[in-house]
């Protein structure tokens, strides 16, 4: 395929003028090993097409002919696999030219051209059968429009393949998360160090290390969508903080999800080149959940067309943000807009605090960390002080709110297209649940197997402690748990793809109730994951207290997430405030939709808390989808108290302030037993998605395990909505005993177990 190159071996020309070296031996073979490959690819490529002319044409004459299509599938899957064959030859030539093959110029040409042959083939399939039959991977940020635009002006070649060559994204949008694992784990710049007898200083330092080599090594794959940077990053850190966290978890998407294209065009690539390094600066020292109290200002000047911020007060300065510490140059920080003498209320602006040559702090900038912490010893948080600092006006963000040169204020369409960043990351906290949790039940199961202690029977051997129901009962709990969370972090991450594919054409109609769910899930997820964390170091004796057992650093660097992007119970009350919402809606006669529709039901029956005979639900306990219908009820009767008390301490003419605050506590309640139906009801969905019999038996298992011991630790609610005829913790601590002994509960292996 490839012109004048042997196929076994790279060309033996003599080196060019100026070369240090002939090659090694070693890199000889590698040579001829990568060449090989490339080779096979790419006739495998060339047959692709050449099926897919053949069989377009015959499909085409079908279709002029009235006749059905016969050869759609089989093109789609020729399509799949040459667009993913032509990912790795990419990613090859850029390894045959860090190699110094001599013709790796020609083979990239050749490439080139293979893809430009797939990608007219895909326009002709669109055209023939108008939409891509290709499996559904979701719409995602756009960051291949813009790396397309950026590739070309910086050194060509860096970065490995352009994320936006392919039309209409025929192929998978994400390298798979195996794939990403074989590049870290067979990598072996990628060493990772016991990190448990490092100084905080030394932890830092080894983290920025491997950041730096991170980034190298994404531009040098061609990673640049947000989950596969996630992923990889995953997989360098091992699931610990790094001070780069900040910077590609939010400054990058946040540039790309406000601001506009000159916007992007000035600080993006700096940014992806690290050139910039950013940080996310909302929360302050007497502020941070609640957004309106923040109270940095930026007050536009238009004489000078800039933008002066300041921080008034002490309570004022910038607090805990990660990376400000000691790694960023640059910042996003919100504060409160001034212009034309009027309060326009919070926005971003970039902001610059160090020389970029010197890393010294600019002049009106105070910044530095902010020192020891309970954990994060990888990561600088800082504190950042402002004092009279101007930057430009083009330095706000202004995708949707604009200040114009002579200081008029536009609107924004709605205030919640600045959602994005803020509830991307809460989806991510949801998965990261699933993966803490996991982890820590890996270890303490995989202990209670090797551990032996006591005896059951006087004169026998001594068991695994894995054997006692007591062990099982603290455990397995959790590590159905922690399926559950997986399965709903990957329903959040996929709604929010949705949506955002959604918002970008103007509709928010669904964005109110992300924005809910998320903040209710966040809170729900990372509570019951930190509080199964500390139980699994417990499970493991005092051999969990060591820090040599990895279950010490996985609650330290988990825990914060009780309180970063929004504390729990401010999450929690600003679901119930979506829920009460919905309730109101649904008293007034209007319908519902979404996870709230259970709503609906309650104008046809009422739920009456004080006659719990006056109504009954069936439940079959050892029936997943009647268990749905159990939470469902209980849902229901917590929202509607929780509705009927709030509207009992307005009738006591009580201010809509006080009278939340008074209700807060059944509120928070309410909007608990949502999200505990919401996990459930995904739970249990996606049993009927999973083909294989064996593995569905063992989720199912895993699912009634779950929906029993949700049961059975909130026995009372469920007892007043008369889901069971006899007390709900008898009963189903009667089958979750039962559950314990299955033997798919048994030898089910946790998720995360490659960390």
């Amino acid at each position: 395929m490839f012109k004048g190159v042997a196929k076994s071996s790279p060309s033996r020309s003599s080196p060019s003028r100026g070369s240090p070296a002939k090659p090694s031996k070693s890199s000889t073979n590698e040579l001829a090993v990568l060449i090989s490959r490339m080779q096979t690819n790419a006739d495998q490529v060339e047959k692709d097409i050449l099926e897919t002319q053949s069989r377009l044409k015959q499909d085409s004459s079908n279709h002029q002919k009235n006749k059905a299509f016969e050869f759609q599938t089989e093109n789609a899957r020729n399509l799949k696999e040459a667009e993913t064959l032509l990912k790795d030859l990419f990613l090859d030539v850029d390894r045959a030219k860090r190699l110094r093959h001599p013709q790796a110029p020609e083979i990239e040409k050749d490439i080139q051209q293979l893809h430009d042959r797939v990608t007219q083939l895909c326009a002709e399939y669109r055209a023939l059968y108008e939409q891509l039959n290709v499996p559904e991977v979701g719409p995602r940020v756009d960051w291949a429009r813009i790396l397309d635009q950026k590739m070309k002006q910086v050194n060509a070649g860096q970065y490995g393949p352009g994320m936006s060559e392919l039309e209409k994204q025929i192929a998978e949008h994400n390298i798979l998360q195996k794939e990403i694992e074989a590049l870290v784990l067979n990598d072996p710049d990628f060493q990772h160090e016991d990190l448990n007898f490092l100084s905080r200083s030394q932890r830092y330092e080894q983290a920025i290390r491997k950041s730096s080599l991170m980034v190298m090594k994404l531009r040098e794959y061609g990673i640049a969508d947000p989950e596969e940077i996630y992923w990889f990053k995953s997989f360098v850190h091992r699931g610990r903080p790094e001070p780069l966290d900040l910077h590609l978890g939010m400054f990058l998407p946040t540039l790309l999800t406000q601001a506009t294209p000159e916007q992007q065009d000035r600080f993006f690539m700096p940014a992806w080149n690290l050139e910039i390094i950013g940080t996310y600066a909302q929360t302050e020292m007497g502020h941070g959940t609640h957004l309106r109290g923040l109270e940095t200002t930026a007050t536009y000047d238009p004489s000078t067309q800039e933008f002066i911020l300041n921080s008034p007060t002490v309570t004022s300065i910038k607090w805990w943000p990660g990376g400000l510490g000691k790694t960023s140059n640059h910042a996003i920080v919100l504060a409160q807009l001034y212009t034309q003498g009027q309060c326009k209320g919070l926005h971003a602006f970039i902001v610059p605090i160090r020389q970029l040559g010197t890393h010294e702090p600019l002049p009106g900038i105070t910044v530095g960390d902010i020192g020891p912490k309970f954990g994060y010893d990888e990561m600088d948080n800082g504190y950042l002080k402002m004092d009279n600092f101007r930057i430009p006006r083009e330095n706000m963000l202004m995708k949707y709110a604009q200040v114009e040169p002579d200081g008029t204020y536009v609107k924004p369409v709605s205030d919640k297209l600045t959602y994005g960043t803020m509830v991307f990351i809460r989806s991510l906290i949801v998965g990261d649940s699933a993966r803490s949790l996991s982890r820590a039940c890996t270890i303490a199961i995989r202990y209670s197997a090797v551990r032996h202690q006591s005896e059951l029977k006087p004169g026998e051997p001594e068991p695994q402690i894995l054997d006692y129901q007591t062990q099982q009962y603290k455990l397995f709990p959790l590590l159905a748990t922690a399926y559950a969370f997986h399965f709903v972090g990957a329903y959040i991450k996929d709604t929010y793809h949705r949506i955002s594919g959604d918002i970008s054409t103007g509709d928010l109609t669904e964005l109110p109730e992300l924005h809910a769910l998320t903040a209710g899930l966040k809170a729900f997820t990372s509570w019951t994951a930190n509080a199964g964390i500390e139980e699994c170091r417990m499970a493991c004796g005092g051999h969990g207290y060591s820090r040599c057992s990895g279950i010490p650093d996985i609650y330290v660097t988990f825990t914060p997430s009780c309180t970063y992007e929004g504390e729990n119970t401010v999450m929690m009350l600003q679901t119930a405030r979506f829920l009460m919402k919905s309730y109101t809606q649904v008293t007034s006669g209007q319908q519902v939709t979404g996870m709230v529709s259970y709503l609906n039901d309650l104008s046809r029956q009422r739920i009456q808390p004080q006659h719990v005979a006056a109504r009954t639900v069936t439940v079959r306990i050892n029936d997943p989808s009647s268990l749905v219908e159990a939470y469902k009820s209980r849902a229901a009767r917590l929202v509607e108290s929780a509705a009927k008390n709030l509207q009992a301490e307005l009738n006591h003419r009580r201010s809509k302030e006080d009278a939340w605050n008074r209700t807060s506590v059944d509120l928070v309640r309410a909007s608990e037993a949502h999200c505990h139906y919401v996990i459930v009801k995904l739970f249990t969905a996606k049993l009927a998605e999973v083909g294989d019999a064996a593995v569905r038996a063992v989720l199912t298992e895993l699912c009634l395990l779950y929906a029993l011991f949700g049961i059975s630790r909130n026995a009372g609610d469920f007892l007043q909505v008369s889901a069971f005829s006899r007390s709900p913790s008898l009963k189903a601590a009667s089958l979750l005993a039962n559950v314990l002994q299955m033997p798919g509960c048994m030898d089910v292996i946790p998720i995360s177990s490659w960390l």
